[in-house]
Order: C-alpha cells, then structure tokens, then sequence
C-alpha cells in the first residue's frame, strides 16, 4: 500500500503526486508469530471460535488450575467448591456431575443455547475461583487457562466419561522392598 499526497500546483500549474514511504511491517500475522509454549508447560486451550452448542448434547468441561493453586481437594477448598458448584445452577445452565482433582475440575454441564452455556462457564469459573481464594485466603487467578468443552453426542459418551475417566485416583504403589517375598504353602 503506498499512500499518497497531493501538492499545490508547481510552477506550470500541474499538480504534483508525491509517495510517502512503505509502513513498517510490524505486527499482523506472520510465519512463526505468536507465544511461543515454554518448555516443560502444557499448550493451552487454543483461542479459536468454539463451535455452536446444541441443547440435546450435554458438554465436558475441564478446567485447570495455575501453578499457585495445587490443592482443589483438601476438605476446606473441596467444602467452598461444592457450595459453589451447588450456586452455579441456574434456569438455563445445570451441572449434571462433577469431579474435583487436586489440580482441575471435570463438569458435565447442560445448557440451553449457546449464549446460556457461555455465559454459565463464565460464571461458574468465577463463582469457584472466589470460592478457592476465600477458602485459601488469598487473592489472584485460579484458573491457568481458558475451560476446555468438548460436547458428548452419543448416548452412552456421558456415561463412559463418568465411568472410566474419573475414577478416583488409585493410592501409590508400596516399594518392592515393603512387599512382602513370603510364598503361601499350601496347606
């Protein structure tokens, strides 16, 4: 784009058109542009539009806590989370089920429309996030990243995610060498 400028007529009465030189190119999109993920860390949530929600499709949601907060499920922080699951329903937005982690949150949500599931996440992820800080007492940003949806169509995707994706966690393994080398006789 080179933009131009008009002048006052010269000595032979033509107009002159000057060019002004080329903008700098910074800014806009480019190859390899962009926050770059540090090493270690789990990309986050990307920031693309999310697709259109659909009222018969309940939806997985996950949201994940940032480093400052590690403990979702210690009995006070868990106590302030229910209560605040428990406020979060309303008219057009239910939480169907949920499971606390110690470093993220999994809900099936149900939603109306589109502008019902959003504006619900939205303040669900508030409601929470006040809730953590009170428990805590401290103040700051819960949540490392934007929610994570993913809608389940099937009829039996809301029953497997339950199922297998949120069992408690299993206690840790004993080292070999508590176990126990005697063999049964028997007898």
């Amino acid at each position: 784009m080179i933009a131009t400028l008009l002048i006052s007529p010269d000595q032979h009465g033509r107009t002159l058109q000057l060019s002004l030189p080329q903008p700098r190119t910074w800014g806009g999109r480019r190859a390899g542009a962009g926050r770059k993920v540090t090493p270690g860390r789990r990309p986050g949530v990307p920031h693309r539009t999310r697709p259109a929600h659909i009222a018969a499709y309940p939806v997985h949601v996950t949201l994940r806590s940032g480093p400052t907060v590690r403990r979702l499920r210690c009995a006070r922080v868990f106590l302030a989370v229910r209560r605040a699951l428990a406020a979060a329903s309303h008219g057009g937005f239910r939480i169907v089920h949920f499971s606390v982690r110690d470093d993220h949150l999994h809900v099936i949500v149900e939603a109306d429309d589109t502008r019902a599931l959003g504006r619900g996440l939205r303040g669900l992820a508030i409601c929470v996030a006040r809730a953590v800080n009170c428990a805590l007492g401290r103040c700051g940003a819960v949540w490392g990243d934007r929610y994570h949806a993913r809608a389940l169509p099937a009829p039996a995707r809301p029953h497997k995610a339950v199922a297998t994706g949120w069992r408690p966690p299993s206690p840790p393994a004993r080292p070999r060498s508590a176990r126990s080398t005697r063999t049964r006789e028997p007898g």
